[in-house]
Protein backbone atom coordinates (compact mmCIF):
# COMPACT_ATOMS: atom_id res chain seq x y z
CA UNK A 1 0.00 0.00 0.00
CA UNK A 2 1.49 3.40 -0.98
CA UNK A 3 2.51 5.69 2.01
CA UNK A 4 0.43 7.75 3.78
CA UNK A 5 1.57 11.23 4.50
CA UNK A 6 2.85 12.45 7.39
CA UNK A 7 -0.11 14.68 8.45
CA UNK A 8 -3.23 12.53 7.03
CA UNK A 9 -5.15 15.82 6.51
CA UNK A 10 -2.84 17.15 4.08
CA UNK A 11 -2.01 16.92 0.59
CA UNK A 12 0.44 14.98 -0.70
CA UNK A 13 3.26 16.73 -2.50
CA UNK A 14 3.84 16.69 -6.38
CA UNK A 15 6.66 14.09 -5.77
CA UNK A 16 4.49 11.54 -3.76
CA UNK A 17 1.58 11.74 -5.60
CA UNK A 18 3.43 10.51 -8.72
CA UNK A 19 5.36 8.16 -7.29
CA UNK A 20 1.66 6.79 -6.37
CA UNK A 21 0.69 6.95 -9.71
CA UNK A 22 3.39 5.12 -11.07
CA UNK A 23 2.88 2.49 -8.26
CA UNK A 24 -0.91 1.94 -9.55
CA UNK A 25 0.69 2.54 -13.19
CA UNK A 26 2.81 -0.43 -12.58
CA UNK A 27 0.32 -2.47 -11.31
CA UNK A 28 -1.96 -1.92 -14.59
CA UNK A 29 1.13 -2.88 -16.40
CA UNK A 30 1.71 -5.97 -14.46
CA UNK A 31 -2.24 -7.12 -15.44
CA UNK A 32 -2.03 -6.08 -19.26
CA UNK A 33 1.41 -8.44 -19.56
CA UNK A 34 -0.38 -11.81 -18.38
CA UNK A 35 -2.20 -13.80 -20.37
CA UNK A 36 -6.46 -13.10 -21.11
CA UNK A 37 -7.95 -15.53 -18.47
CA UNK A 38 -5.44 -13.87 -15.75
CA UNK A 39 -6.56 -10.62 -16.92
CA UNK A 40 -9.64 -11.36 -16.41
CA UNK A 41 -9.43 -12.77 -12.87
CA UNK A 42 -7.51 -9.77 -11.87
CA UNK A 43 -9.35 -7.27 -12.63
CA UNK A 44 -12.53 -9.04 -10.74
CA UNK A 45 -14.10 -10.09 -14.37
CA UNK A 46 -15.49 -6.45 -14.49
CA UNK A 47 -14.89 -4.03 -17.77
CA UNK A 48 -11.48 -5.82 -18.13
CA UNK A 49 -10.66 -4.23 -21.32
CA UNK A 50 -12.48 -0.40 -20.40
CA UNK A 51 -10.54 -0.78 -16.80
CA UNK A 52 -7.08 -1.60 -18.48
CA UNK A 53 -6.95 1.06 -20.90
CA UNK A 54 -8.37 3.70 -18.71
CA UNK A 55 -5.43 2.33 -16.07
CA UNK A 56 -2.53 2.04 -18.68
CA UNK A 57 -4.08 5.36 -20.32
CA UNK A 58 -3.45 6.90 -17.05
CA UNK A 59 0.31 6.89 -17.41
CA UNK A 60 0.57 9.64 -19.34
CA UNK A 61 0.04 12.26 -16.84
CA UNK A 62 3.67 10.82 -15.28
CA UNK A 63 5.39 12.21 -18.21
CA UNK A 64 7.29 14.84 -17.48
CA UNK A 65 6.78 14.81 -13.33
CA UNK A 66 10.68 13.79 -13.03
CA UNK A 67 10.90 10.62 -11.52
CA UNK A 68 11.39 9.17 -15.15
CA UNK A 69 14.11 9.56 -17.79
CA UNK A 70 13.22 10.64 -21.25
CA UNK A 71 13.47 7.26 -22.59
CA UNK A 72 11.06 5.68 -20.03
CA UNK A 73 8.58 8.22 -20.53
CA UNK A 74 8.58 7.33 -24.10
CA UNK A 75 8.61 3.86 -23.73
CA UNK A 76 5.08 4.23 -21.65
CA UNK A 77 3.70 7.05 -24.06
CA UNK A 78 4.15 4.38 -26.81
CA UNK A 79 2.58 2.12 -24.11
CA UNK A 80 -0.20 4.20 -23.78
CA UNK A 81 -1.40 5.54 -27.42
CA UNK A 82 -0.89 1.36 -28.27
CA UNK A 83 -3.27 0.81 -25.71
CA UNK A 84 -5.99 3.52 -26.57
CA UNK A 85 -5.74 2.75 -29.76
CA UNK A 86 -7.96 -0.86 -28.71
CA UNK A 87 -11.45 -0.35 -29.77
CA UNK A 88 -12.54 -1.19 -26.18
CA UNK A 89 -16.50 0.33 -27.54
CA UNK A 90 -16.81 -2.72 -30.22
CA UNK A 91 -15.94 -5.08 -27.38
CA UNK A 92 -17.77 -7.21 -24.99
CA UNK A 93 -18.13 -5.54 -21.70
CA UNK A 94 -19.79 -5.68 -18.20
CA UNK A 95 -19.32 -8.67 -15.64
CA UNK A 96 -18.62 -12.09 -16.03
CA UNK A 97 -15.95 -14.08 -17.37
CA UNK A 98 -17.07 -14.96 -20.48
CA UNK A 99 -17.53 -11.50 -22.03
CA UNK A 100 -14.44 -9.82 -20.28
CA UNK A 101 -12.60 -13.11 -21.80
CA UNK A 102 -14.05 -12.94 -25.05
CA UNK A 103 -12.93 -9.40 -25.23
CA UNK A 104 -9.11 -9.49 -23.42
CA UNK A 105 -8.87 -12.35 -26.53
CA UNK A 106 -9.28 -9.25 -28.94
CA UNK A 107 -6.27 -10.28 -31.01
CA UNK A 108 -5.60 -5.97 -30.45
CA UNK A 109 -4.31 -7.02 -27.10
CA UNK A 110 -1.41 -9.92 -28.73
CA UNK A 111 1.20 -7.15 -29.42
CA UNK A 112 0.39 -4.66 -26.42
CA UNK A 113 1.09 -7.83 -24.26
CA UNK A 114 4.38 -8.31 -25.48
CA UNK A 115 5.17 -4.20 -25.47
CA UNK A 116 4.06 -4.40 -21.59
CA UNK A 117 6.32 -7.62 -20.93
CA UNK A 118 9.30 -5.16 -22.13
CA UNK A 119 8.13 -2.05 -20.80
CA UNK A 120 7.74 -3.64 -17.15
CA UNK A 121 11.22 -4.80 -18.04
CA UNK A 122 12.46 -1.33 -18.87
CA UNK A 123 11.11 0.24 -15.96
CA UNK A 124 12.47 -2.12 -13.07
CA UNK A 125 15.12 0.28 -12.01
CA UNK A 126 12.52 3.56 -11.84
CA UNK A 127 10.02 1.18 -10.22
CA UNK A 128 12.97 0.13 -7.35
CA UNK A 129 13.08 3.95 -6.65
CA UNK A 130 9.48 4.11 -6.32
CA UNK A 131 9.28 1.28 -3.81
CA UNK A 132 11.97 3.07 -2.10
CA UNK A 133 10.46 6.21 -2.13
CA UNK A 134 7.18 4.68 -0.92
CA UNK A 135 8.89 2.63 1.88
CA UNK A 136 7.40 -0.96 0.02
CA UNK A 137 10.29 -3.94 -0.50
CA UNK A 138 10.83 -4.62 -3.95
CA UNK A 139 9.84 -8.02 -3.98
CA UNK A 140 6.04 -6.58 -2.80
CA UNK A 141 3.56 -9.57 -4.58
CA UNK A 142 2.67 -8.01 -7.42
CA UNK A 143 5.58 -5.49 -7.81
CA UNK A 144 7.09 -7.47 -11.06
CA UNK A 145 10.14 -7.13 -9.56
CA UNK A 146 12.42 -10.22 -8.92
Amino acid sequence: MPQQSADEGSAPSLVEATHNAFYYFLRAVDVLKEEPERQCQLMGDYNTAWELQSDIGAGRYLIGKGILDRGDEDAIAALTDAVGAVPTDTLPAGSGRERNLAAMQHRSWVPLRKQAVQLRARLQPAAARTYAYLNMPADLPGSGLP
